[in-house]
């Protein structure tokens, strides 16, 4: 197929009669002209006809009975699955409010209990800070002497 060649779903779906009527009249002008899509069409055309001409299948009579019988059972096993926890919707309230009364009073005990610094340690944090800033005004006090001195050498 070419790149201006529809799509193999747009074949099919020519085929199938399931195309609005101007793409239906696109596809059949663009078929007169494109062997290649002509071909594919007719690939189509023997995939449908094989289709059809197999055997149809037909259900055993008890078959509907059978198959809605297993279904019920199987949401018999559903219900007494669920009937056996049924216990554990009556607790479920019970245990939420019981974590959730455990993480409130966790909260506050680590609220209250955290310690507040004291004027000691915010004066050492300050003098850590403080100790941190010295090595770059040391820097800073290095650079203006080293201007200085390009200052001097200039003139000199």
């Amino acid at each position: 197929m070419k790149k201006e060649c529809p799509s193999e779903q747009s074949l099919s779906a020519f085929l199938d009669g399931a195309l609005a009527d101007a793409c239906r009249h696109q596809i059949r002008e663009h078929l007169d002209n494109c062997a290649v899509c002509r071909q594919a069409l007719k690939r189509f055309e023997l995939g449908d006809e094989a289709i059809r001409s197999l055997p149809g299948i037909t259900a055993r009579p008890a078959f509907n009975r059978e198959f809605w019988h297993k279904i019920d059972q199987m949401g018999m096993v559903r219900r007494q699955s669920f009937w056996g926890m049924r216990w554990l919707a009556h607790w479920k309230p019970l245990l939420a409010a019981g974590l959730t009364a455990s993480i409130i009073a966790g909260v506050a005990i680590w609220q209250f209990t955290s310690p507040v610094p004291s004027v000691q340690d915010v004066i050492i944090a300050e003098s850590i800070e403080m100790l941190n800033d010295f090595d770059l005004i040391q820097n800073l006090e290095l650079f203006e002497t080293w201007e200085a001195l390009q200052m001097i050498n200039a003139q000199g």
